[in-house]
């Protein structure tokens, strides 16, 4: 798709993350950070760190993080 008309550019730097609505058996366990913080805890090892707990890997918990 290319734009008709106007300026397109983006940040090199932008980075979007997705919270499914339904993902609240996830989100219910980190009340105490923001959606941003949960995003960068859940991502920060370059894994899916809730993934990685269904498969039986040690849970990871987000104190200590912020």
């Amino acid at each position: 798709m290319e734009p008709c008309e106007g300026t397109v550019w983006k940040h090199p730097n932008l980075r979007i993350a997705y919270v499914a609505q339904h993902a609240f058996h996830h989100i219910e366990q980190h009340l105490d950070i923001s959606a941003n913080q949960y995003i960068q805890w859940r991502y920060a090892i370059g894994e899916d760190r809730e993934a990685l707990g269904k498969v039986g890997a040690r849970p990871l918990l987000a104190s200590g993080m912020f």
